[in-house]
């Protein structure tokens, strides 16, 4: 998952418009930029704040809320394990709302789904 985040990342000038969803929170590869900044890596600047979504699947509140703070709660959308393991709980039932519902609109309104 991180892999394929940061090789996104190299390549993110190339397609400015391109929307992202990454499984289980792309490895929480967000969270590590600044050990990747320390080790010469590029700069990330939340580049992929408008265009990458993150599927909160495999991870519990504490992953899910940092990523919440780095890349916005609205780039958050729900994910489970199901049937294998149940969703973590200890998430507020507002932060569910977002990315149970709120956050899925612009895939769903492009499917014509509802959300």
């Amino acid at each position: 998952m991180q892999a394929a985040w940061l090789s996104l990342q190299t390549v993110r000038h190339a397609y400015p418009r391109l929307q992202v969803v990454f499984a289980m929170l792309a490895g929480c590869a967000p969270l590590l930029t600044e050990r990747l900044i320390a080790r010469g890596g590029p700069s990330l600047n939340g580049s992929d704040r408008l265009t990458c979504y993150y599927d909160t699947s495999s991870y519990g509140p504490a992953a899910i809320q940092a990523m919440a703070r780095l890349v916005g709660l609205d780039r958050l959308l729900y994910g489970s394990d199901r049937p294998v393991v149940d969703p973590a709980d200890g998430v507020t039932a507002s932060f569910r709302e977002s990315f149970l519902h709120t956050n899925a609109a612009w895939l769903t309104d492009r499917l014509g789904a509802p959300a």
